[in-house]
Order: structure tokens, then C-alpha cells, then sequence
């Protein structure tokens, strides 16, 4: 990407494809050609390996969303996965780095506030301690009324705070002199998780005694 600066070519590829970093690749490769193409296929070939391993906690991950999804095979949300993800590459495919900013940052502005419950309720209220023979046992899970709340009010104080190209919060533009403002979405919504959830826990384990 730095020697796209000075090199004409590579600077046009790169920019023709809207800053696509395989725009520059194939630019980079072009000389050597057959061989070049081969490479490029590989490379493509590569994006598959990467995805298997997402694609498998994914059929993991979706069934600890409850009794009923455990009864929906695995591969079955794997596909769904597929599918989705496809889906989304063939429509973004001209402003792929552009969307892959975006959509990582998005991730991080809620999974702070995540963070922030799972992190709290291991240090302040199960202080490490786990009863491991409760994994599957509601009644003894914590009803989630206060990670709910507290983890809503994160994510929304964080979009006040983002600061992206396609959107910019209130909160943002006050803080910051540019039209982009400063981007507070991260420390907004770990701030105001961390704040809200150990009070909110503690009267939900006092109300709901767990």
C-alpha cells in the first residue's frame, strides 16, 4: 500500500477499486502473469479456510440461545451462516475495506458493553466462583433483567458517541469540532454499562434471590 504512492499503476488499481486491497494485489502480480494468476487463486482459495473455523462456532455459539435452538442441527445454522455472509460479500463487494471497517467497529460499540457484564458479574458477584452443575439449570441463572438493561443503555449511549462515516451520534458532534465530531461510542458504552449494571445486579438478586 506505501509503494502504491509512487507507483502509478498500483496507485490506479488501488483506487479504481475503491481502496480494495485485492485491486492492488492483482496489480503487484500482474507481471509475472500465469504465475500471477495462480496466486491470486490461491488467495481466494485461502478466504475459505479462514471462514471454516467460524462457520463451526457458529453452529456452536447459535445453540446457546435456548432449548429450542439446540434442537436445530448444527449444520444447519452453518449454512444460514454461509448464506448470510455470501450474500452480504456480493452486495459489498465494490466497498469491501470500506464495509469492513465499518462493520468491526460496529462490533466493538456493542461488544463493550458485553464485556463489561461478563467481566463484572465474574469479578463483584460470583467472585470467581462457579457451580458448574447450574450451566442448564434456569432457575438458578441469573434472570438477565439487569444485564439487559445495562448492556441496551451501552450500546445506545455508544451510537450517541460513534463517530462513522454513514452515521455520526449527538454526543460525537458535541465533542468534537470536525463534521465527524470524535468518536466516544467505546468509552460511552463501557462507562455506562460499568455504572449501571452492579446496582441493577444487586437489586435483581435481591428481588429474584439469583
Amino acid at each position: 500500500m506505501v509503494a502504491s504512492t509512487v507507483i502509478p499503476e498500483w496507485s490506479d488499481a488501488y483506487n479504481d477499486n475503491n481502496g480494495s486491497v485485492g485491486g492492488l494485489i492483482g496489480a503487484v502480480l500482474a507481471p509475472v502473469g500465469g504465475f500471477g494468476k495462480f496466486c491470486l487463486v490461491l488467495l481466494a482459495l485461502s478466504i475459505v479456510a479462514n471462514n471454516i473455523p467460524n462457520n463451526y462456532s457458529l453452529g456452536l455459539s447459535a445453540q446457546v440461545l435456548g432449548n429450542w435452538a439446540v434442537k436445530i442441527p448444527r449444520f444447519i445454522w452453518t449454512f444460514v451462516g454461509v448464506i448470510v455472509y455470501v450474500i452480504a460479500a456480493v452486495a459489498g463487494r465494490n466497498h469491501f475495506a470500506t464495509i469492513l471497517d465499518s462493520f468491526l467497529l460496529c462490533m466493538g460499540y456493542w461488544f463493550t458493553p458485553f464485556f463489561v457484564v461478563i467481566f463484572e458479574e465474574h469479578l463483584i458477584f460470583r467472585r470467581q466462583v462457579y457451580n458448574l452443575e447450574d450451566w442448564a439449570n434456569r432457575k438458578n441463572l441469573p434472570v438477565g433483567i439487569a444485564a439487559g438493561i445495562a448492556f441496551a443503555a451501552g450500546v445506545v449511549l455508544a451510537v450517541m458517541g460513534m463517530s462513522q462515516q454513514w452515521y455520526v451520534g449527538p454526543i460525537a458532534l458535541a465533542a468534537g469540532g470536525s463534521p465527524y465530531g470524535a468518536d466516544l461510542g467505546f468509552e460511552m458504552g463501557f462507562a455506562t454499562t460499568a455504572i449501571l449494571y452492579p446496582p441493577l445486579r444487586y437489586f435483581e438478586k435481591r428481588h429474584f434471590k439469583r
